[in-house]
């Protein structure tokens, strides 16, 4: 063996250097961890392939909040276009990889989990007695709410005349641009009643002009909760375009029972509305005059006050 060869250096074993990217953070121990754990009331079955991770179980983690999804949830000016909605879900909730995309009512579950996951079970709400008109608050039980949502009968495809019409949830992007444009449209409309420099004519047409505008958008709503048309002779129509053009061109029967059929599911698919009981007035001694009025009122949730 020659000396060049005897001399030649071993080569060295590749050593790992870990960077600052790939470094493990010594305090990660000390991140936030799943608070919760919950099964979407739809179980992912409107969901595309990627748009969420379930696993085998159906439970998803829940994590609380960051001081920064806080900070969001309670600005209202950037909950108005629902991207901050769908930022903090996917942060809170990790399995959700596009929260745009969950039907309303995974949508409201969620939102109440998170409310759990960062703050606790209760929260107070204020009710107003139809009775005697007094204003109270009250404590609510959030657990009592997230064990009774389910997808309901949510009832997929109808058959009218010779059509199998087959239906999806709307999902929170189509909800929220619902939400939006009929913001704007009501807010036009406003300001044409408010504007005191136009002509009746004018006046008359921006009316119509808005109206039309509201029907229209209508219409593309209801189109977009249909899935796909299943027609006599075995053709499946799926194009969006397409199903738009039929609901705005079939006539008011289908259309209605259409719409019918909608509202139905969309009733089946909201949380129960909240009970509750009228406890009376106190005047200023302190005296209490009972009620005991017994009243529902409908659940809903404002972001900009829900996390606050």
């Amino acid at each position: 063996m020659s000396d060049k060869e005897t001399n030649q250096e071993m080569p060295k074993m590749a050593t790992e250097i870990k960077t600052p990217e790939t470094a493990t953070n010594p305090l990660q121990a000390y991140f936030r961890r799943p608070a919760i754990y919950i099964q979407l009331p739809s179980k992912g079955k409107f969901n595309k392939p990627g748009e969420i991770d379930i696993p085998e179980n159906g439970e998803i983690p829940v994590y609380p909040m960051t001081a920064k999804d806080e900070i969001l949830m309670r600005t209202p000016d950037a909950l108005m276009n629902g991207a901050t909605t769908v930022d903090v879900i996917q942060s809170c909730v990790p399995a959700i990889k596009n929260a745009w995309k969950l039907c309303a009512l995974d949508i409201d579950m969620v939102l109440v989990s998170i409310r759990i996951a960062t703050y606790g079970e209760t929260t107070e709400i204020k009710g107003v007695c139809p009775k005697c008109n007094e204003e109270s608050n009250y404590e609510l039980d959030l657990r009592s709410i997230t064990d009774k949502v389910t997808s309901g009968e949510y009832k997929p495809k109808i058959k009218v005349d010779d059509l199998t019409i087959h239906f999806q949830p709307l999902s929170y992007e189509a909800v929220t641009k619902e939400a939006l444009r009929t913001f704007e449209q009501q807010r036009m409309i406003q300001g044409i009643s408010n504007n005191a420099e136009l002509e009746e004519a004018d006046r008359i047409s921006r009316f119509q002009d808005a109206f039309v505008r509201l029907t229209v958008h209508s219409i593309g709503i209801l189109a977009e909760a249909v899935g796909k048309i299943e027609m006599p002779d075995g053709v499946v129509v799926t194009d969006r375009k397409q199903i738009q053009e039929f609901v705005a061109n079939c006539d008011r029967t289908v259309f209605n029972t259409i719409k019918k059929h909608l509202d139905e599911n969309k009733v089946k698919s909201q949380i129960d509305p909240i009970q509750f009981e009228c406890n009376g007035s106190t005047d200023l001694e302190g005296t209490n005059t009972p009620c005991g009025e017994k009243w529902q009122q409908p659940f809903t949730i404002d972001n900009s006050t829900f996390f606050g």
